[in-house]
C-alpha cells in the first residue's frame, strides 16, 4: 500500500477488530512528511482525529494534538514483524513533525514492526536540537501499548546527535527523540557516533607521524647513521564528549630517512612515512558504531646538533607535511561510504642531556619537547549533516627522561643497552568539530603518563637498532600499547 500524493494525507482503515502486521507498507512515497495512517475498531467517522486549525505552512497541522485514552478503542495492532516507510522532518518538539500511525491498541506477537525513516528537513537549525517529548510517530488511542512492539530500522543523526525511537513513560505513545528517558532524560543529548569517529580521524591523523630523536636514532650523540627506518604500531582506546562515545584508535608506521649533511657535530636530512589509522567508535547508550580509516603519506626534514657523549645538550628540530585519504564507514552512516581527505604539519623542537653519575654504570637523560601540530580534514556529508572544522591544532609537549646501563656486549659483537623511559605528556591540542550547527569538542588525552622499556645500541660495527614496548594512560580513559623497532646503518 503506497499513498503517492505529494501532499501529506490522512489514511483511515476503519471496522479493524484485529490488525496482524507483517508485510511492508510505505508511507514515504511521497516525499512529505505528515501522513496519518490510522487502523481503527470504531466504525464511527466522527471519532477519526481531526487536523488542528491551522495553515499548512503550521508544524502543529501535521501533529496529533488529542491525548486522551479511551477504552472504548479496543482494536487491536499485533506486531508479527513487517516494515513501515515512513518521513520525518526532524527538529524539536515545536518544529519537529513526522508521518503517525494511528491505532487503538498495540501488542507484540511474533516479532516487532521495523519503523524506517527518511529525513526531509536536512537542515535543522542548533536551536531547534534540544527536545523535551520528541516527535510522536506512533498514537495509541486505547490503554494498551505494548513494549518493544516497535524497533528504528535506520540510524538517524542530524547535528552531531544520534535519534532513537522509544515509547513514552506518561502517555505510551512512541517518539522519536535524542535522548533516553531512563538516563538523563532531555538534558543528556545523545551524540552521533559518526562526530566521535570523524573527530578521532582528525586525533590521530595530527599524532600518527610524531616522534622524538629517539625514534630516529639509538643515541644522542654523534654515532649517525647514513639509512634509517623504524616501524610503530599503537592499539589504544578512549573515549569522547563525556564518556558517551568510546573509540579503539589504532594505527601503523613505516617511516624512513637519509642523513645528506654532517658537520662536526651537526646533521641534517630527510624522511618520508606511510602511515594508515583506523578508530572504531561506538555509543554505548544505543550501540550504534562508525568505524573511520585513513592512508597518510609524510615528507619531512631534520637538523640535529649532537655533540660528544655527556659534553652538553643535544637539540633536534623536524618539520613535516602530512596527508590523508579517508573513509567514514558503519551503522551510523546506514551502510554508506562517505570519503573526504586531511592534510596538515608539524614543528619539533626537542633538547635533552646525557649524564653519569660519578661512580656509576647508568646514564640518565632528562629531555624535552615541544611539538605545533596542525591538521585539518574537509568537510564530510554525513546522513545529512555536513562536519566540518576537523581541526585538530596546537602544542602538544613531552617531558620526561631516559635511563639506560653501560653497554652490554655480546660473543657476535653487538653492544646493547637495555632502557627505561618515563614521560609525562600535555595535549595542549584544540579537538573539535562542527556537527552541522553546534560544535563539539574533545580533551582526549590531555594528560598522559607513559611508561618505555627497550634497548639501544649496536647490532654491527655498521648497524644500529633501537626498540621499546611503551604504555601511556591518561585523561578520558585514554591507554594505548605502542611497539616500535627501529635500525639504522653506515656506509
Amino acid at each position: 500500500m503506497s499513498p503517492d500524493q505529494r501532499e501529506a494525507v490522512a489514511w483511515n482503515q476503519m471496522g479493524v477488530k484485529t490488525f496482524e502486521n507483517f508485510g511492508s507498507i510505505d508511507l514515504s512515497t511521497n516525499a512529505s512528511s505528515g501522513d496519518w495512517f490510522t487502523i481503527t475498531n470504531s466504525t464511527d467517522e466522527g471519532t477519526n482525529l481531526k487536523r488542528a486549525d491551522v495553515a499548512q505552512n503550521n508544524p502543529d497541522y501535521y501533529k496529533v494534538t488529542d491525548r486522551t485514552h479511551d477504552a472504548k478503542f479496543d482494536g487491536q495492532y499485533v506486531s508479527n514483524g513487517g516494515k513501515f516507510d515512513l518521513d520525518i522532518n526532524l527538529g524539536n518538539d515545536k518544529t519537529g513533525y513526522a508521518d503517525v500511525l494511528i491505532v487503538d491498541n498495540v501488542s507484540l506477537g511474533t516479532a516487532p514492526t521495523v519503523l524506517s525513516f527518511t529525513n526531509r528537513r536536512p537542515n535543522v537549525p542548533s536551536e531547534e536540537v534540544a527536545m523535551q517529548k520528541g516527535i510522536e510517530v506512533v498514537h495509541i488511542r486505547g490503554n494498551e501499548s505494548a513494549e518493544g512492539a516497535f524497533v528504528l530500522g535506520t540510524t538517524l543523526t542530524m547535528n552531531g546527535y544520534q535519534y532513537i525511537l522509544e515509547r513514552d513513560h506518561d502517555d505510551q505513545n512512541w517518539y522519536i527523540r535524542n535522548f533516553q528517558q531512563d538516563a538523563g532524560g532531555s538534558s543528556a543529548p545523545l551524540i552521533d557516533p559518526n562526530a566521535g569517529a570523524y573527530l578521532a580521524d582528525s586525533w590521530l591523523n595530527a599524532r600518527v607521524f610524531n616522534h622524538s630523536l629517539l625514534d630516529r636514532r639509538d643515541s644522542t650523540w654523534n654515532q649517525d647513521e647514513t639509512v634509517w627506518a623504524r616501524i610503530e604500531h599503537n592499539d589504544g582506546d578512549g573515549r569522547f564528549f563525556k564518556d558517551s562515545q568510546r573509540s579503539n584508535l589504532w594505527s601503523n608506521v613505516v617511516q624512513v630517512g637519509r642523513e645528506f649533511y654532517k658537520k662536526d657535530d651537526r646533521v641534517a636530512g630527510l624522511f618520508a612515512a606511510y602511515g594508515r589509522t583506523k578508530a572504531d567508535n561506538i555509543s554505548p547508550a544505543t550501540n550504534t558504531s562508525s568505524r573511520v580509516e585513513g592512508d597518510g603519506y609524510q615528507l619531512g626534514a631534520y637538523w640535529t646538533y649532537l655533540p660528544t657523549y655527556g659534553d652538553g645538550p643535544y637539540v633536534d628540530l623536524w618539520g613535516y607535511w602530512a596527508w590523508f585519504d579517508n573513509k567514514l564507514t558503519g551503522q551510523a552512516v546506514n551502510g554508506h561510504t562517505v570519503k573526504f581527505d586531511s592534510d596538515g604539519f608539524a614543528l619539533s623542537a626537542e633538547t635533552g642531556w646525557s649524564w653519569q653519575p660519578e661512580d656509576s654504570r647508568f646514564t640518565i637523560e632528562p629531555h624535552v619537547q615541544v611539538i605545533y601540530s596542525y591538521m585539518k580534514a574537509e568537510d564530510a556529508n554525513v546522513e545529512g549533516t555536513t562536519y566540518g572544522s576537523g581541526n585538530s591544532k596546537g602544542f602538544m609537549t613531552r617531558v620526561g627522561a631516559r635511563f639506560f646501563n653501560d653497554s652490554i656486549t655480546t660473543a657476535e659483537g653487538a653492544k646493547l643497552s637495555p632502557m627505561l623511559e618515563l614521560n609525562w605528556l600535555y595535549n595542549g591540542a584544540d579537538d573539535t568539530v562542527q556537527a552541522g550547527s553546534n560544535k563539539l569538542e574533545s580533551e582526549l588525552g590531555r594528560h598522559v603518563g607513559e611508561l618505555k622499556l627497550g634497548w639501544q645500541g649496536s647490532m654491527h660495527k655498521s648497524w644500529q637498532s633501537w626498540a621499546h614496548i611503551g604504555w601511556q594512560r591518561g585523561s578520558d580513559h585514554f591507554r594505548n600499547l605502542e611497539l616500535q623497532l627501529g635500525v639504522g646503518i653506515k656506509f
